[in-house]
């Protein structure tokens, strides 16, 4: 009975939940599409990075192909990266709308386009990462927790980045004193959430070097 009186109470809390998940999942979904456009500059970008620290580059754009002399990777869509740029767009639309009113408009629109060409990017390095990776050290790691892990390791950071860059830049956010105020109520939420997200981020960190059994369980 107490649980369906909460879930009564917070419907609209919850029925908002589930509606910018689905955005998000969305967005991540369509994102994928992007791929058929920035594709071969990705991969020209992540070559160039290789570049950096090796002579030999393997970059075939017309397959999809990226690496070394010893370790050349297949770049799908769906193992890109793209989706997380749909996800951080789903994210910073949600916050910008949360702190509507601390936030100057349009200014702060800014923030979004920002942080879409830094995650492009990241991804780039990701991807990059990702070969050295398998290059010089093993070939399991990077085809196993790496590749799956490190997409979202470097989204969930770049989100959270972008989030404490527009609350401490004083040419988009409009009281900085507000904002401590309106963080005030969201303190025992906190509390109870902190525990779960530190939980989630040193397995997703741990995981990075994941093959079959994660050695770093007992870290979390």
């Amino acid at each position: 009975r107490a649980l369906l009186r909460l879930v009564t109470r917070l419907r609209g809390v919850l029925l908002l939940g589930l509606a910018v998940g689905v955005v998000a999942w969305a967005a991540g979904v369509y994102s994928l599409e992007l791929w058929g456009f920035l594709g071969g500059y990705t991969l020209d970008l992540v070559a160039w990075m290789l570049g950096r620290v090796t002579d030999t580059v393997i970059a075939d754009k017309a397959e999809a192909l990226v690496g070394t002399g010893s370790f050349v990777v297949n770049v799908a869509p769906i193992c890109s990266g793209y989706e997380g740029i749909g996800v951080v767009a789903a994210f910073l639309a949600v916050h910008l709308w949360h702190f509507r009113r601390l936030l100057i408009f349009p200014r702060a629109l800014i923030i979004v386009p920002v942080a879409l060409v830094v995650v492009w990017v990241a991804n780039a390095f990701r991807i990059a990462a990702l070969i050295v990776v398998g290059s010089w050290w093993s070939e399991d790691i990077a085809l196993g927790g790496f590749h799956s892990k490190a997409g979202w390791v470097l989204v969930c950071a770049l989100s959270l980045a972008a989030v404490e860059l527009s609350r401490r830049w004083k040419w988009i956010w409009r009281d900085h004193a507000g904002a401590a105020a309106a963080d005030g109520p969201d303190l025992l939420a906190a509390a109870y959430l902190l525990p779960l997200l530190v939980l989630v981020a040193v397995r997703m960190v741990t995981g990075l070097f994941v093959v079959d059994f994660d050695r770093f369980y007992a870290l979390a």
